[in-house]
């Protein structure tokens, strides 16, 4: 996707909100397939006007940061432009909540002990992946760990995450 432009999306729901912006469900208006399902992604949408050049420029360092990342444990970044004073990063949609979201719905019921090992060796798998490429997430919290309706576990919001540049 080049050149785009929030225009050029189906804003569906905000699904979630931040200190200087907020994500929001979108869908793209040329991925629809006639011979599949229609794709979805998560918009993360910063308003810059708002903030300050540093703030500016460590939302820029986010999606600088993300865009280099293959790995099956990190949300993945589809794309990132700037519109209508807005810096906004296209993100992988997962749509089973964050883990922090999944814990609060359980009212206290325990959860099975293969799962949290499950979603344990995911994170560290994520972590070992950032950490092997030098870059420290610097933000790791239950809310920033995503779920997938399958079970999958995936580590987002790399918005306060710094690439180390010496030891």
């Amino acid at each position: 996707m080049y050149e785009e432009k929030q225009s050029h999306f189906q804003f569906i729901k905000q699904i979630g909100e931040g200190s200087f912006g907020s994500i929001h469900l979108v869908k793209h208006y040329k991925s629809k397939d006639n011979h599949g399902p229609e794709v979805v992604y998560a918009l993360k949408k910063v308003e810059m006007k708002k903030m300050t050049q540093e703030d500016i420029d460590d939302s820029k360092m986010e999606f600088l940061i993300h865009k280099t990342l293959r790995c099956d444990y990190i949300v993945k970044y589809q794309a990132h432009f700037i519109d209508k004073g807005c810096i906004c990063i296209l993100l992988e949609f997962m749509d089973g909540g964050d883990l922090g979201q999944y814990i609060e719905s359980r009212n206290e019921k325990l959860i099975k002990e293969e799962i949290i090992w499950k979603y344990f060796i995911q994170t560290c798998l994520g972590i070992q992946y950032l950490h092997s490429r030098r870059i420290l997430h610097r933000d790791l919290k239950s809310t920033n760990l995503f779920l997938s309706k399958n079970g999958e576990l995936k580590i987002g919001d790399l918005g306060v995450a710094k690439e180390l540049k010496t030891n």
